[in-house]
Protein backbone atom coordinates (compact mmCIF):
# COMPACT_ATOMS: atom_id res chain seq x y z
CA UNK A 1 0.00 0.00 0.00
CA UNK A 2 1.27 3.13 -0.96
CA UNK A 3 2.25 5.45 1.78
CA UNK A 4 -0.61 7.81 0.21
CA UNK A 5 -3.29 5.56 1.96
CA UNK A 6 -3.84 4.97 5.10
CA UNK A 7 -5.22 1.86 4.64
CA UNK A 8 -7.01 -0.66 2.04
CA UNK A 9 -9.56 -3.39 2.04
CA UNK A 10 -10.82 -5.74 -0.77
CA UNK A 11 -14.28 -7.56 0.10
CA UNK A 12 -15.96 -9.22 -2.80
CA UNK A 13 -16.11 -6.35 -5.72
CA UNK A 14 -15.61 -3.56 -3.44
CA UNK A 15 -11.93 -1.84 -3.04
CA UNK A 16 -12.69 0.53 -0.09
CA UNK A 17 -9.65 3.03 0.80
CA UNK A 18 -8.89 5.79 3.50
CA UNK A 19 -7.01 9.01 2.45
CA UNK A 20 -5.38 11.18 5.30
CA UNK A 21 -6.30 15.00 5.11
CA UNK A 22 -4.43 16.31 2.30
CA UNK A 23 -3.22 13.50 0.55
CA UNK A 24 -4.03 11.88 -2.69
CA UNK A 25 -4.51 8.36 -4.07
CA UNK A 26 -4.05 7.92 -7.57
CA UNK A 27 -5.10 5.18 -9.57
CA UNK A 28 -1.24 4.44 -9.82
CA UNK A 29 -1.03 3.98 -6.48
CA UNK A 30 -4.11 1.73 -6.33
CA UNK A 31 -3.10 -0.75 -9.53
CA UNK A 32 0.69 -0.74 -8.05
CA UNK A 33 -0.92 -1.79 -4.65
CA UNK A 34 -2.87 -4.67 -6.45
CA UNK A 35 0.20 -5.40 -7.98
CA UNK A 36 -2.17 -5.89 -11.31
CA UNK A 37 1.14 -5.66 -13.46
CA UNK A 38 0.92 -7.09 -17.15
CA UNK A 39 -2.52 -7.59 -17.20
CA UNK A 40 -5.10 -5.44 -19.61
CA UNK A 41 -6.64 -2.58 -17.36
CA UNK A 42 -10.01 -0.64 -17.70
CA UNK A 43 -10.45 2.48 -15.16
CA UNK A 44 -13.20 4.63 -15.17
CA UNK A 45 -13.90 7.22 -13.19
CA UNK A 46 -16.84 8.35 -11.18
CA UNK A 47 -18.45 9.60 -13.86
CA UNK A 48 -17.95 6.27 -15.87
CA UNK A 49 -15.53 8.51 -17.95
CA UNK A 50 -11.95 5.96 -19.12
CA UNK A 51 -9.48 7.43 -17.40
CA UNK A 52 -6.23 7.43 -19.73
CA UNK A 53 -3.28 9.24 -17.08
CA UNK A 54 -3.30 7.36 -13.85
CA UNK A 55 -1.91 9.70 -12.12
CA UNK A 56 -5.63 11.59 -11.34
CA UNK A 57 -6.54 10.70 -7.65
CA UNK A 58 -9.46 8.07 -7.18
CA UNK A 59 -12.87 8.74 -6.31
CA UNK A 60 -16.05 6.66 -4.97
CA UNK A 61 -17.86 4.85 -7.77
CA UNK A 62 -14.76 4.65 -10.16
CA UNK A 63 -13.88 1.35 -11.38
CA UNK A 64 -11.30 -0.92 -12.22
CA UNK A 65 -12.05 -3.89 -15.15
CA UNK A 66 -9.40 -6.38 -15.08
CA UNK A 67 -9.31 -10.20 -16.41
CA UNK A 68 -13.14 -9.87 -16.36
CA UNK A 69 -13.67 -8.59 -13.51
CA UNK A 70 -14.95 -5.21 -12.24
CA UNK A 71 -13.94 -3.55 -8.74
CA UNK A 72 -15.61 -0.79 -7.62
CA UNK A 73 -13.91 1.52 -5.73
CA UNK A 74 -14.73 3.18 -2.39
CA UNK A 75 -12.66 6.37 -0.59
CA UNK A 76 -14.95 6.36 2.90
CA UNK A 77 -16.18 9.86 3.35
CA UNK A 78 -15.91 10.86 -0.94
CA UNK A 79 -19.41 10.49 -1.06
CA UNK A 80 -19.66 12.10 -4.32
CA UNK A 81 -17.16 10.99 -6.35
CA UNK A 82 -14.79 14.21 -6.60
CA UNK A 83 -12.08 12.38 -4.65
CA UNK A 84 -11.82 14.70 -2.08
CA UNK A 85 -13.76 14.79 1.69
CA UNK A 86 -15.63 18.25 1.66
CA UNK A 87 -18.69 19.90 2.59
CA UNK A 88 -20.37 18.03 -0.86
CA UNK A 89 -20.24 14.96 0.75
CA UNK A 90 -21.81 16.02 3.64
CA UNK A 91 -25.22 17.66 1.37
CA UNK A 92 -24.89 14.01 -0.03
CA UNK A 93 -25.59 12.37 3.19
CA UNK A 94 -27.88 15.09 4.23
CA UNK A 95 -30.38 14.35 1.09
CA UNK A 96 -29.86 10.80 2.29
CA UNK A 97 -31.39 11.19 5.94
CA UNK A 98 -34.04 13.13 4.63
CA UNK A 99 -34.87 10.86 1.90
CA UNK A 100 -34.14 13.88 -0.62
CA UNK A 101 -31.45 11.36 -3.06
CA UNK A 102 -30.74 7.57 -2.61
CA UNK A 103 -27.34 6.69 -2.70
CA UNK A 104 -25.98 3.75 -4.60
CA UNK A 105 -24.00 0.37 -3.24
CA UNK A 106 -20.83 2.16 -3.55
CA UNK A 107 -22.06 5.85 -1.80
CA UNK A 108 -23.03 4.03 0.96
CA UNK A 109 -19.67 2.19 1.91
CA UNK A 110 -18.31 5.55 1.32
CA UNK A 111 -20.99 7.39 3.72
CA UNK A 112 -20.30 4.73 6.55
CA UNK A 113 -17.35 6.81 8.12
CA UNK A 114 -18.10 5.41 11.55
CA UNK A 115 -17.70 1.58 10.61
CA UNK A 116 -21.28 0.72 12.19
CA UNK A 117 -23.17 -0.32 9.14
CA UNK A 118 -26.13 2.40 9.87
CA UNK A 119 -25.96 5.99 7.73
CA UNK A 120 -26.62 8.40 10.64
CA UNK A 121 -26.03 11.82 11.95
CA UNK A 122 -22.50 10.12 13.95
CA UNK A 123 -21.21 9.74 9.78
CA UNK A 124 -21.71 13.38 9.58
CA UNK A 125 -20.51 14.20 12.51
CA UNK A 126 -17.15 12.32 12.45
CA UNK A 127 -16.75 14.16 8.25
CA UNK A 128 -17.04 17.31 10.24
CA UNK A 129 -14.32 16.30 12.67
CA UNK A 130 -12.58 15.08 9.79
CA UNK A 131 -12.49 17.97 8.27
CA UNK A 132 -11.76 20.59 11.02
CA UNK A 133 -8.74 18.40 11.67
CA UNK A 134 -9.70 16.91 15.02
CA UNK A 135 -10.60 13.20 13.79
CA UNK A 136 -9.14 10.91 11.07
CA UNK A 137 -11.05 8.27 8.56
CA UNK A 138 -10.20 4.72 8.65
CA UNK A 139 -11.53 1.20 8.20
Amino acid sequence: ISSASDSLSISSNIITVTIGKNSTFTYQNLIDSLNIENTAITVNNASGVNVTSYTESIGTNSTIITNNNTYYLVVLGDINGDATVNSADLLKIVKYLKNISTLTSSQLVASDVTGDNIINSADLLKIVKYLKGITTISL
